[in-house]
C-alpha cells in the first residue's frame, strides 16, 4: 500500500515539475514592451489635406431608406473629386481645394469647430455662404490615421431630413 502511494506521489511531483518548466519557458518568450510615444491629442489628426475616397448616398424619404454607393461617379476623374484642407491656425479655417461634382454644401471654405472637446462627435462647418453645416463624425482622426469620415444630412425648407451623404476622405498629405 505504501509503495503505491509513493509511486503516485512521484508521478504528481513529475507532473508538477513538468508544468513548472513549461510555465517558465512560456514566460521567457514574452516580447519586451517598448514605449510607443505620447498619446495623440484628440481631434488634432484632422489637420492636413483630404480627398474624397467614398460617398454613400441614402434617400431618407423612402419607407425603408435606400443607400447607393456613388463613389465611382465622384472619383471617375481627378477633376470630379472633392478635396479639402483643414488648416492648423488659430481660427480653424478650411479650404475647398477642389469642389468636384458633389453638392457645394461646404462652400469654398470657411471655419470649423468641434461640438465638444476633448472627444468630439460632430464637426460644425461655418461656410463661406454663411451657412452652418453640422456633420456627425464617423471616426475620430488621429494624426497617423489615413481616413476621415463624416455625414452631411440635407434638409428641406421645413427642416425634415431627406438625403444623407456619408463621406469618407483619404489623407493626401
Amino acid at each position: 500500500m505504501f509503495k503505491i502511494e509513493l509511486i503516485k506521489m512521484k508521478m504528481h511531483t513529475k507532473s508538477f515539475g513538468f508544468i513548472l518548466v513549461l510555465a517558465l519557458l512560456v514566460s521567457a518568450c514574452k516580447p519586451d514592451l517598448k514605449e510607443i510615444g505620447p498619446d495623440p491629442v484628440p481631434g488634432d489628426g484632422i489637420y492636413g489635406s483630404w480627398e474624397i475616397a467614398q460617398v454613400i448616398q441614402t434617400d431618407l424619404k423612402t419607407p425603408i431608406p435606400e443607400s447607393r454607393n456613388v463613389t465611382a461617379f465622384v472619383t471617375s476623374s481627378p477633376s470630379r473629386t472633392l478635396q479639402l484642407r483643414m488648416n492648423k491656425d488659430s481660427s480653424n479655417t478650411y479650404d475647398v481645394l477642389q469642389q468636384g461634382v458633389l453638392p457645394k454644401v461646404l462652400g469654398t471654405g470657411g471655419t470649423w469647430q468641434y461640438d465638444q472637446t476633448p472627444y468630439p462627435t460632430k464637426i460644425n462647418f461655418y461656410t463661406s455662404y454663411g451657412d452652418t453645416v453640422t456633420a456627425p463624425l464617423k471616426n475620430m482622426v488621429r494624426d497617423y490615421d489615413p481616413q476621415l469620415g463624416f455625414d452631411i444630412i440635407r434638409k428641406d425648407s421645413c427642416g425634415a431630413a431627406y438625403l444623407k451623404y456619408e463621406y469618407t476622405f483619404k489623407r493626401i498629405d
